[in-house]
């Protein structure tokens, strides 16, 4: 996705979540959500964006063969191996969304 996607992403975020909200699920501070969002963030506005489309972005997950948001595969990710789950465990072991 490029930045300009990224950066339309992020403004419609905006109509539908409160700037706090996202400064919170994010950890970046209100300030730099504002500042992003007006144009003016002298940081790393990729870094942020990157972050935003990661809380706030969904994707296709082959384990469950759907389409899951950042805090589905979290859950996901935590679920214990079972007997019953083999096949989505070894695919959650190998994606690149896995967190460390």
């Amino acid at each position: 996705m490029s930045r300009e996607e990224q950066r339309a992403f992020f403004m419609a975020l905006l109509e539908r979540e409160p700037a706090a909200n996202i400064a919170r699920e994010t950890g970046y501070s209100d300030g730099t959500v504002s500042q992003v969002k007006h144009g003016k963030y002298k940081g790393d506005e990729t870094a942020f964006l990157s972050k935003v489309l990661l809380i706030y972005g969904q994707w296709s997950c082959e384990a469950l063969d759907a389409t899951v948001s950042y805090k589905e595969c979290a859950a996901e990710q935590t679920r214990p191996y079972s007997a019953g789950r083999v096949r989505q465990w070894a695919i959650c072991q190998q994606c690149e969304r896995r967190a460390a």
